[in-house]
């Protein structure tokens, strides 16, 4: 079974890597949000890897493995990804990201912004450095918003930077990721 099984885990696997996000025009901005097909692709092989794993959990390991990551793909993933996004137009941004239940969103509004600044951070993982990086809004009020830059926002971070510095925001950072 798990040798006819090779072409649909190859085939899933090939789904996911090849998943990218679109850009949705909407208004005087965009919408920038994983392609539609990505959160039902994720769901299905989540829901599939169950009865897969119901069929060699006797063999091997991985059929239990599957049992479990299954329903967490389908039940926590899917709905996460189909519903993080990033919204930028002409007066704002908004980054809504994270589990379905527990959403984050962050709006700014770039005439409340004194400046933008991408820091980096770096840290020590398993198999060498990790980068992560985040946007940092000093805003004119006072606080600082630090905003994660994920897939999306690197994605959407062109058009973004080009609108804070139409509205006369200073954007130090990269040009693109």
């Amino acid at each position: 079974m798990l040798r006819t099984s090779c072409p649909l885990w190859m085939t899933g696997l090939v789904l996911l890597l090849v998943a990218g996000c679109g850009r949705q025009p909407q208004g005087d901005g965009a919408i920038y949000a994983v392609q539609w097909w990505v959160p039902w692709a994720v769901g299905f092989f989540g829901l599939l890897f169950v009865p897969l794993g119901l069929l060699i959990r006797r063999r091997t390991i991985y059929g239990w493995i599957l049992m479990v990551v299954g329903p967490l793909l389908a039940l926590l993933i899917a709905p996460m990804v189909a519903t993080d996004k990033v919204t930028v137009d002409k007066d704002r941004f908004q980054n809504v990201h994270g589990f379905w239940w527990s959403k984050d969103i962050e709006t700014v509004y770039y005439k409340d912004v004194r400046q933008m600044t991408v820091r980096e951070e770096v840290k020590q993982g398993r198999h060498g450095p990790e980068y992560s990086y985040f946007l940092d809004c000093q805003m004119k009020n006072g606080p600082m918003i630090t905003v994660p830059i994920g897939d999306l926002m690197k994605k959407a971070w062109p058009e973004l930077a080009d609108n804070a510095v139409k509205k006369g925001v200073p954007v130090f950072g990269p040009q693109s990721f």
